[in-house]
């Protein structure tokens, strides 16, 4: 039987793949949450997403896009920062096929992940889960998001329930448990995964 407490908890997730919406980088952080401004931007500190917004050409009020292949009429074309029709002006680029939004951007790997751990830090979810997150980034850029974000600002400052998927040993130091999951290479041995829990 599951405790109340559990089966009450929110969550919030960081997948491996980041998603973002086709809007804003602060609405993409606040996921629909009323701004709190102060806590924003400890959260981009958190993040080290304050450089990237300074060299944003609207700030966090850019808007990022993400390049949408489409088929029309037998013609290909590429759509940056997907909206409904008549939202916006379109910027149509005959020679190439390409229509584009003027304010749409894209980021890179890495800015898409850090955008999607800040997500979860704003949250108020008691319990924040991620899968390898980490993996994505430069390893200091990683380091500093640990030690910031995860560590302080999750764990001392809100104290909420972390689960963090990593391959980077050195990490584990800070857990309260440890679980290893070991499986065979082969296909068909998959159930052999063996998973161990360490505390």
């Amino acid at each position: 039987m599951i405790p109340s407490l559990y089966r009450k908890a929110t969550i919030a997730y960081v997948p491996q793949k980041p998603w973002l919406m086709n809007a804003s980088l602060q609405e993409n952080i606040l996921f629909g949450r009323q701004i709190d401004h102060k806590r924003y931007q400890r959260v981009l500190q958190a993040c080290s997403l304050k450089p990237d917004i300074l060299i944003l050409p609207a700030g966090d009020q850019t808007e990022i896009g993400e390049k949408v292949r489409r088929e029309t009429g037998g013609v290909e074309i590429w759509v940056e920062g997907e909206r409904g029709a008549g939202e916006q002006d379109y910027i149509v680029h005959l020679h190439t096929n390409t229509i584009c939004f003027p304010q749409g951007i894209n980021l890179s790997g890495g800015q898409k992940q850090r955008i999607c751990i800040a997500r979860a830090l704003y949250s108020s979810a008691e319990v924040v889960v991620l899968d390898d997150p980490l993996s994505a980034l430069d390893p200091h850029v990683g380091a500093h998001i640990f030690e910031d974000g995860i560590l302080k600002f999750l764990l001392k400052i809100h104290h909420r329930t972390v689960i963090l998927v990593t391959h980077q040993l050195q990490y584990l130091e800070h857990a309260h448990s440890v679980s290893t999951c070991v499986s065979a290479m082969r296909r068909e041995d998959l159930s052999t995964m063996c998973c161990r829990t360490f505390t």
